[in-house]
């Protein structure tokens, strides 16, 4: 599969890599979460989505005991495939959730950090 980055989007440090088929008319039908890449992980991971149409994005991460450890995405996205690199830099290791809303949904995805 032929990818092209069409722009690369900064959240507070963080790169949001957004990306298109090989057709720019192809958009995915669908709002979802895949899992983390890799998980169990160190100190970075890899956390792709996918949007139907553009719509403001909410990425956070939680520990837990839900509390709000890291808000990697807080804007408008484009539609397409998105992915963004976490480091859990100065995180103890244990389970997250990865908590994805956009267009009225949620998406939540367990994490293990091991250090």
């Amino acid at each position: 599969v032929i990818r092209i980055y069409n722009y690369v989007h900064l959240v507070r440090d963080v790169e949001v890599e957004t990306s298109l088929g090989e057709n720019d008319a192809v958009q995915p039908n669908h709002f979802d979460m895949t899992p983390n890449y890799p998980n169990p992980f160190n100190e970075s991971t890899k956390i792709a989505f996918s949007l139907k149409q553009s719509a403001p994005v909410q990425l956070t991460i939680a520990n837990l005991q839900g509390e709000k450890v890291a808000t990697l995405i807080d804007s408008p996205l484009a539609a397409g495939q998105h992915a963004i690199a976490w480091s859990a830099e100065g995180l103890a290791s244990g389970l997250f959730f990865c908590i994805l809303r956009a267009h009225g949904e949620q998406r939540v995805r367990q994490m293990m950090l091991l250090r």
